[in-house]
């Protein structure tokens, strides 16, 4: 079991508040009854008797059954001891590995963490954690699809370096439907993985060392879904691209004599990955062991067996010398062995897998200072596709000890306050284990009593102090007061030793804790007032933190850092003329002679989000200067409503105005309403807390620091500025809704509340788990009573007069899952697209659904009902993420569904918004699981949303009486012998010519021949997309020739939307992947969505938009990766310019042009085709004399003509001049329509932004 440790509350027990303030240090003497170390678990696993190195030995050894740790310890062959060694490096045999995992001594010796469920488990969630894994580890548990249709690709992962299995037999348990692979060189191990995969097909069973801890079962058993084999690393028997997911777990790297043997395994794993495929290495920190290994230890393994170990560094500090010696009370020494690791650092890891050819994912925060190197451990992962790069440095995700969010990006701040295990093993500082050889940090022993863990008091005591400062003011109570004085004294008495992790902990707070901004002001407050040059460190850093963020414009980190300065004002560790000053340095911009309207509102908006923290006490404090900031922000405000309106925000709504229920306020025009409002009420905020009241004595005597100047970022074209989303809203507080559940939208209030939630949101969307949690405890916040079960004492509410007080009480009751639910659909609509992807709302709902099932659910089905309620009004886009959301969240939960609620639905027409939502969802359900089970989950009455048969293709010669089925069936019978190219052209041509096709023209029997051609390919390739790839990739120059002229391929495109018009999803996916190896192109698949028998039956399907918008995707892809190996050649050149470089550059520069122009190309074809069918269907409209309004063709061609003006604004307004005279110029009868031609303008504006004259 891991050591128990004592949590913040029992820390502060065990010292006693009214003792002297203590350090950690001194803390850690006094609190001996929550000693950190605790009793080693050690899991036996006994086996015969074998040699150290005989082949034969091991051989047998391996083929005994598996003995209960309850049998007799075997007895060991002793060996000779070599002594007190002059030259370890020596005594290292190059193949040592072959000999160290030979036989069970290992599993003994490091049985503790190798053989440790719990551990194994925790390495398990850690590789969850990485989102390319967990997407990989999810997508093998689709559930099995019919046999009529197209099955879901086996997922296979590989455990390289695998051991006895531990990590394959759990993954095996966890994923079912996972096919998985696990190989080493150790016959012994691989042999003992075998054994327990056997074990694990008994019924009620577990194999040895890991429990079951997943429910879902596999109708095939373990030993099938894991299979283990000996093999060498560098050189595996798989075929090339084979795995998804390969895995080098505990360490189980850099064991070979040279760098050049490691760089061979990296190409194997190379060559053995799927493209796109994910390599993850387990590694320890080559960097920290440097620091860190100790020369010496030694530990009881139980009572009649002790291990002792050295460690030497080689001279060129690249690796790390291991000698263990085991011995036996009754043997004496049985085991004398020396081995050695290459000690990797993070920049070298990324080298090897550079070279290897693998892209390393790379995140941005990774290199940054406060990155956790506490746990010793390096996890590392790379990609064999171009991806954005990144990578993490682990801080252990440990459990135990509290701790701050988890995430795998950005602020590493786990454990603290009791310490926690993290896991055990690798995972804490505190633990000796190195991974899966050993223990290259373990610390020397204090004495030689009954301790079997190793204490690092100094890592602890920094786990701790993070831990504090996390934690403090997660719920506020009556004792945050206490909690706060107490806090500071210790981090004032620790300050000296531990600075860093203090600096580095409240920065991750400062920026990732955006509900706790009162709480870490007043603490820097305390910390100032007991001593000043702590204060001014803290100050800087913040300083620091806000120039790099305006220099990278993360927005988001400048609003939460001017929000800490507020509080530092009501701090007194900052006074408001420096606030003052720096919103002023802000607003600098307004002075600009031409201002950019989305730069001068992201100034204002930065000025106005920080004045309800502290303009309370700035206008107490200096009016004067408070009151011109207010003057120059209405000035701007006031010229900024003038003139045509704010640009692009009425093509951005998510509703119509005339049929909306609220009105839909601009964002920076509602702050400044909900601003106006709060200068009404004398500036009090009574929902906030305000901790720095309760120590105004110890603050007013501070001493106070300057904050440097600050300038806006200069503007480029690549810049992008912050605005938060626009008034959206669901519960308006009739039909039902709970009285006062949400914030008046015009209060301070709203956005206040609204704000904290979606910094959290975003802040945590690596880590759902933690992203609720977080989202929940928002709540406890704020002052008591502003949410229905918030418990902030009124102690610590800044209210002033019964005016306050009555202001404080009219929000009681707030709902905050009705709040969660809202501002989690305000992301997922924002338009023109959200922040994330619409899977990520997805999986938080469902995790908030898990998480608090007694009061959300309830929260989120009433928002569901009152959005489709509304969806005839809504935007088209926002009604597409919200059926693609809902069939993924039903997927979650058995799709089931009170069906009845939307009875109303069977009367209405096919064409109506909410039966189009309906039959979208259901075919979005039936994706992501199969049609009979779908069918099954729905009433009877619903049954005619369903397509009228299972998905499947639809070939058109099938049928006998078909007259051409003969031939049809010749040529896929040719496919399916895998005839040559020349053969398969031969019986092609013979066909064109054939006499029955003596009456078609040329051109009719070209028409034929593709068709033909194209069908059995479809056909054969039908089973599987391996399958149908397979068949393209054989005849592809035989496609290739048969659509050669734009008429050919636009056939082609009909012809495979024929062929999979039962199967949509298989449809977009095809003509993908004909896209990809050119065989149709972009301008075919634009012409074919504005064909008639398309636009006009088809339009209403979100099908047809998704294949045009993956195709517009591609195309503009295929621009920005010519311009990035642009840039990359050019870097070369300016580095050494020699004649072949500067011919490379040419060559890519004619590249770029060509996609460019092809690029135009296909942009004005889009827009050319779709004005002409909207001018003509509104035409024939109005000659029906059926009104605009009430006609849906007219709705939804409209929306998705905004929409993808929206979607693509940037590359339609880089050529808007020549789209406005070729598309939207004419005159009389053939002028576009000003109901058009409004959207394009818009549209323009949008991106272009109208500059403001405020000089």
């Amino acid at each position: 079991m891991p050591p128990i440790q004592p949590s913040q509350g029992q820390l502060l027990s065990a010292v006693g508040l009214d003792r002297p303030m203590a350090s950690l240090e001194q803390q850690d003497k006094l609190v001996s009854t929550h000693s950190l170390q605790g009793p080693v678990m050690v899991v036996p696993l006994p086996s015969p008797t074998v040699s150290d190195d005989s082949e034969e030995s091991e051989r047998d050894g391996a083929a005994l059954p598996i003995q209960s740790s309850q049998h007799q310890r075997p007895v060991h062959k002793v060996t000779v001891c070599h002594g007190r060694v002059k030259n370890p490096e020596a005594m290292v045999s190059d193949t040592w590995w072959k000999t160290v995992f030979a036989d069970n001594l290992y599993l003994q010796t490091d049985g503790d963490v190798v053989e440790d469920p719990e551990i194994t488990l925790h390495e398990i969630r850690m590789l969850e954690n990485i989102p390319a894994v967990q997407s990989i580890l999810n997508s093998s548990n689709v559930e099995a699809v019919p046999e009529s249709t197209i099955p879901v690709s086996a997922i296979r992962a590989l455990d390289l370096c695998c051991g006895q299995g531990r990590h394959v037999l759990q993954l095996a348990e966890l994923y079912p439907n996972l096919s998985l692979s696990g190989v080493d060189q150790s016959k012994y191990l691989i042999t003992l993985a075998q054994s327990r995969a056997l074990a694990a097909d008994a019924p009620q069973s577990s194999h040895a060392g890991i429990s079951a801890v997943h429910p879902q079962q596999s109708s095939r058993p373990v030993s099938q879904r894991a299979q283990f084999s000996v093999g060498d690393c560098r050189s595996t028997t798989f075929d090339d691209s084979t795995f998804d997911l390969v895995i080098v777990m505990g360490n189980s790297f850099g064991y070979f004599a040279n760098d050049q043997e490691d760089e061979i395994v990296m190409k194997e794993i190379l060559r053995i990955l799927k493209p796109g495929g994910i390599v993850v290495l387990d590694l320890v920190d080559g960097e920290y062991l440097r620091e860190n290994y100790s020369p010496r230890g030694w530990e009881w393994v139980d009572d009649s067996m002790i291990v002792c170990r050295e460690r030497w560094m080689t001279k060129d500090k690249k690796r790390l010398v291991s000698r263990e010696v085991v011995m036996m009370t009754n043997q004496g020494v049985i085991r004398d062995q020396f081995y050695q690791e290459r000690l990797y650092n993070l920049e070298e890891v990324r080298l090897l897998i550079q070279g290897a050819g693998l892209v390393p994912l790379e995140s941005s925060d990774s290199k940054d200072s406060s990155v956790n190197r506490s746990g010793a451990e390096m996890s590392l992962r790379g990609r064999t596709s171009q991806h954005s790069m990144d990578y993490r440095r682990n801080s252990g995700h440990g459990g135990g000890g509290g701790g701050g969010p988890d995430r795998s990006r950005g602020g590493y701040y786990q454990g603290g306050g009791g310490g926690g295990g993290g896991g055990g093993g690798r995972y804490n500082n505190n633990d000796r284990h190195g991974g899966r050889r050993g223990r290259p940090y373990d610390k020397p022993r204090n004495d030689h009593r009954e301790q079997e863990r190793v204490v690092d008091e100094v890592g602890d005591i920094e786990k701790r102090l993070g831990g504090l400062i996390i934690r403090v003011g997660d719920k506020i109570t009556s004792t945050l007061e206490t909690n706060l004085n107490t806090l500071a004294g210790i981090l004032d008495n620790d300050y000296a030793k531990h600075s860093a992790t203090i600096l580095k902990s409240l920065k991750a707070c400062i920026l990732e804790l955006p509900m706790k901004s009162a709480i870490y002001g007043t603490l820097t407050g305390l910390l100032n007032a007991k001593n000043v040059e702590t204060g001014l460190t803290i100050v800087t850093m913040a300083s620091e933190l806000l120039r790099e963020s305006l220099e990278t414009c993360q927005w988001r980190n400048v609003k939460l850092l001017m929000r800490f300065f507020a509080e530092l004002v009501n701090s007194n560790v900052i006074l408001p003329t420096t606030l003052l000053n720096v919103m002023n340095q802000f607003l600098a911009v307004l002075e600009e002679p031409t201002v950019m309207r989305a730069r001068a509102d992201c100034a204002v908006f930065m000025v106005l989000a920080t004045l309800p923290w502290c303009a309370a006490d700035m206008h107490d404090r200096n009016p004067h200067d408070f009151d011109k900031i207010l003057e120059r922000v209405e000035e701007y405000m006031i010229a900024r409503e003038e003139g045509e309106g704010i640009e692009g925000f009425e093509i951005t709504k998510v509703f119509k105005d005339d049929q909306c229920p609220y009105v839909q306020e601009e964002p920076l025009t509602l702050l400044w309403k909900q601003i106006q409002n709060l200068q009404k009420d004398e500036w009090e905020v009574p929902i906030l807390i305000r901790p720095s009241q309760t120590f105004d004595a110890a603050l007013g005597m501070a001493s106070q620091h300057e904050l440097p100047e600050f300038a806006f970022p200069t503007h480029t074209d690549s810049t992008t500025y912050y605005m938060s989303a626009p008034l959206f809203r669901i519960f308006l507080g009739d039909e039902g809704d709970m009285v006062n559940a949400l914030p008046d939208p015009y209060s301070i209030f709203h956005f206040i509340v609204h704000d904290n939630l979606t910094d959290v949101l975003c802040l945590f969307e690596i880590n759902r788990k933690e992203c609720a949690k977080y989202l929940f405890m928002v709540q406890y916040s704020y002052v008591i009573g502003t949410f229905s079960d918030s418990s902030v004492p009124t102690a610590l509410a800044p209210v002033k007069g019964e005016e306050a007080e009555a202001q404080a009480s009219a929000g009681a009751g707030w709902s905050v899952d009705q709040l969660m639910a809202e501002v989690i659909f305000t992301e997922m609509f924002r338009l023109p697209k959200p922040e994330f992807k619409t899977v990520y709302y997805s999986s938080l709902l469902v995790e908030i659904c898990k998480s608090f099932p007694d009061s959300f659910p309830t929260a989120l089905a009433k928002a569901i009902s009152k959005l489709y309620e509304r969806l005839p009004s809504m935007d088209v886009e926002c009604a597409y993420r919200f059926w693609t959301w809902l069939s993924h969240h039903l997927s979650n939960f058995g799709y089931l569904w009170n069906w009845s609620e939307w009875s109303g639905v069977l009367e209405l027409p096919d064409d109506h918004a909410q039966s189009v939502f309906i039959r979208e969802t259901l075919e979005k359900t039936i994706r992501l699981s199969y049609y009979e089970r779908i069918k099954e989950a729905l009433p009877d009455e619903f049954q005619k949303f369903l397509p009228a048969e299972a998905p499947g293709p639809s070939w058109k010669f099938e049928s006998p009486d078909h007259p051409y089925h003969a031939m049809a069936s010749a040529v896929l019978n040719s496919l399916r012998a895998k005839n040559s190219i020349e053969m398969i052209e031969q019986t092609l041509e013979s066909m064109k010519n054939a006499p029955r096709l003596e009456d078609l023209t040329p051109t009719q029997r070209d028409d034929f021949i593709r068709e033909l051609f194209t069908e059995c390919v479809l056909m054969l390739g039908s089973k599987s997309f391996s399958h149908v790839l397979n068949v393209i990739e054989r005849y592809l120059s035989i496609l290739q020739r048969l659509n050669s002229t734009p008429e050919a391929k636009l056939h082609t495109v009909k012809i495979v939307a024929q062929f999979w018009r039962n199967n949509t999803q298989f449809m977009g996916i095809l003509l993908d992947k004909m896209l990809n190896y050119r065989v149709v192109d972009a301008i075919a698949i634009v012409n074919w969505v504005f064909e008639p028998e398309v636009w006009q039956k088809e339009w209403h399907r979100s099908f047809v938009w998704d294949i045009l918008k993956n195709t517009l995707n591609k195309v503009i892809s295929r621009v920005a990766q010519v311009k990035d190996k642009l840039d990359e050649v050019r870097k070369e050149f300016e580095a050494d310019p020699p004649t072949q470089t500067a011919e490379v550059v040419e060559g890519v520069q004619n590249t770029l042009s060509i996609v460019n122009r092809e690029q135009k190309e296909v942009f004005l074809t889009l827009y050319q085709k779709f004005v002409s069918v909207l001018q003509s269907q509104l035409q024939a409209i109005e000659a029906s004399g059926e009104s605009l309004e009430s006609s849906r063709w007219w709705e939804i061609g409209l929306g998705w003509f905004l929409e993808l003006g929206r979607r693509y604004s940037k590359e339609v307004t880089s050529f808007s001049n020549t789209l406005e005279a070729i598309v939207f110029s004419g005159d009389g009868d053939a002028a576009v329509d000003e109901r058009i031609t409004n959207i394009f303008k818009e549209i323009c504006r949008m991106e272009i932004g109208r500059s403001v004259e405020l000089n």
